[in-house]
């Protein structure tokens, strides 16, 4: 019977136990190693078409041996913000859903001020209509490495700090006040981050983003898109039985 392992990424000691377990070897040695590699040298000297994290991994499972008989899944997390103390009853939605949620809250907003709802309809803005006409970019989408949003990243969107959908509503249909209305909506609500947990199978190759995170943190190094591996539930509602965990940030 094959073992069944969790991959929970939440922190630095749970990602380090979860692949201590998937890779039957120490955490210590696994950070010795990725501290001593030279990953530029072995990149130089490499002749595959391979992006820097997937040479990385390839020479990361040459010393630890990655155990095909382990079945993975992996809990996720999903960055948003929302109404303080809010428990997500419905679950996490995806973007055709949420939609109509988010144009609530924003009028409720406007109301308290002196600029008019403007009721255009959605359906004119291409960049909505592409989140919310495809079941991969509806989401929702969570997360791999909690953490992840708080390193010292680049090109990534903060989902915390104002959810894509909002900015994208808010930039059709209110480009003149996006700056106030931004700051509206963020006084009114919290930081949030919801940890769930998946019954799709995790491919192992995915744990190439991980060592490549881990490879990052230990060398002290900026992050980018391949230090983290990020999941949709492709237009499907994420119930509430599958949220383990909802955290309010400062």
């Amino acid at each position: 019977m094959k073992e069944i392992l969790i991959l929970d990424c939440e922190n630095y000691n749970s990602l380090i136990l979860s692949l201590e377990a998937i890779f039957n070897a120490s955490g210590k040695d696994m950070i010795s190693f990725l501290q001593k590699i030279d990953l530029k040298q072995i990149c130089l000297n490499n002749r595959e078409a391979k992006d820097y994290y997937e040479i990385l991994f390839d020479e990361f499972i040459k010393e630890f041996k990655l155990d095909d008989s382990k079945i993975i899944y992996a809990n996720w997390f999903h960055n948003t913000r929302t109404l303080k103390d809010s428990e997500f009853s419905e679950g996490i939605l995806p973007s055709q859903k949420a939609i109509v949620k988010i144009e609530t809250l924003l009028n409720s907003i406007l109301k308290e001020t002196n600029i008019p709802i403007n009721n255009k309809n959605l359906s004119q803005c291409s960049t909505i209509q592409g989140k919310i006409n495809s079941k991969v970019n509806q989401g929702p989408w969570g997360w791999l490495i909690r953490d992840f949003s708080f390193e010292n990243t680049v090109g990534i969107h903060n989902y915390l700090n104002v959810p894509g959908l909002v900015e994208d509503i808010v930039k059709f249909k209110y480009p003149n006040n996006y700056d106030s209305l931004i700051s509206l909506f963020q006084n009114k609500t919290m930081k949030c981050v919801v940890k769930f947990k998946s019954d799709t199978l995790f491919h192992p190759k995915k744990l190439s983003k991980v060592i490549s995170y881990l490879y990052h943190k230990v060398k002290n190094e900026e992050m980018d898109y391949r230090c983290n591996a990020n999941f949709s539930n492709n237009g499907y509602i994420i119930k509430p039985e599958m949220i383990l965990k909802i955290d309010y940030l400062p």
